[in-house]
């Protein structure tokens, strides 16, 4: 069998073969992975090319970054990558459109049907939903397939609560709003990371930790310690809440330490809500199953 080489774009090739699989699928959506590579020029001894400058329109240079654009199945367990480009620090996001709305129009060509664009919240992938004028306060607008239906754009679920544990253990203050607090019935409307670096101290030398996955590790993160998910779930842990509410009953600890074990366990049930991926738990307006002859898709990114 002659093996097929792909060149940056849209892999235009896989959706022939993605066409073979479309039947019996559900739910999909498309998600997009941006990855760093160390910029260099490589040649490729298959084709004779030399590989590793820009690919994107409109720019120039050694790519110091890929984009990955993937197809993946919502409510089954299977992705497939579909287009990439080289980019550099400074990519235009913009230029992204014209790939993302080739793909949608591929998918829907086979039978499929792109829900939503996911995306993390970096510079570029702002742009491009800027490019397709939304913001944080449109989140979708018409499909540009089917114009009865929206095509969504959303924020990238683990880079969200990873970004939000990065800002409180550098030591942001955040400001719970006054109609929260009082339905809530907080004690304050402050959360730090105060309290949790106090667990942290309290638990030091017992044998059984009240919150055993919290560590220093996870307070005071390496760089690659930072793109850990499950480092990150710790800290907004149930466990972690619990370890507080234990600080404020047998520890004599202020009770605002209650206000950031609120927080914790919001920020742990929401994850479990956005990555679960059973109908019954998942976040939806409806738990009915979606029906076997449906296929929706959506489109992600991961930075």
């Amino acid at each position: 069998m002659q093996c097929v080489k792909f060149k940056p774009g849209v892999l235009r090739e896989i959706f022939n073969f993605l066409k073979l699989k479309a039947d019996g699928l559900t739910e999909l959506e498309r998600e997009c992975v941006l990855m760093a590579i160390t910029p260099s020029v490589e040649l490729h001894m298959g084709t004779g090319k030399l590989y590793g400058d820009v690919t994107l329109p409109g720019h120039i240079g050694a790519a110091t970054h890929a984009c990955v654009f993937i197809l993946v199945g919502n409510t089954t367990r299977w992705k497939q990558v579909v287009a990439y480009h080289y980019s550099d620090n400074s990519t235009n996001g913009a230029e992204y459109k014209p790939v993302i709305l080739e793909i949608i129009q591929r998918t829907a060509s086979i039978g499929l049907h792109v829900l939503d664009v996911t995306t993390d919240m970096g510079n570029p992938n702002r742009a491009t939903w800027k490019s397709f004028g939304v913001d944080h306060n449109k989140t979708s607008v018409p499909h540009p397939v089917t114009p009865d239906r929206q095509l969504y754009f959303m924020s990238d679920v683990p880079y969200l609560v990873k970004n939000l544990k990065s800002a409180l253990v550098r030591g942001q203050v955040f400001i719970i709003p006054a109609d929260i607090v009082e339905k809530e019935n907080l004690p304050s409307n402050e959360v730090s990371v105060v309290p949790v670096k106090d667990l942290l101290d309290i638990q030091e030398g017992m044998a059984l930790k009240i919150a055993s996955n919290l560590s220093t590790k996870a307070m005071e993160p390496s760089h690659f310690e930072i793109m850990k998910v499950g480092s990150t779930m710790n800290v907004f842990s149930k466990a972690t809440s619990a370890g507080l509410k234990y600080m404020v009953q047998q520890e004599q600890c202020t009770l605002s330490y209650l206000t950031i074990a609120w927080l914790l366990e919001q920020v742990d049930h929401w994850f479990d809500l956005m990555s679960s991926r059973h109908p019954i738990t998942a976040l939806s307006r409806s738990i009915k199953r979606s029906s076997p002859s449906s296929r929706t898709w959506s489109i992600c990114s991961v930075g």
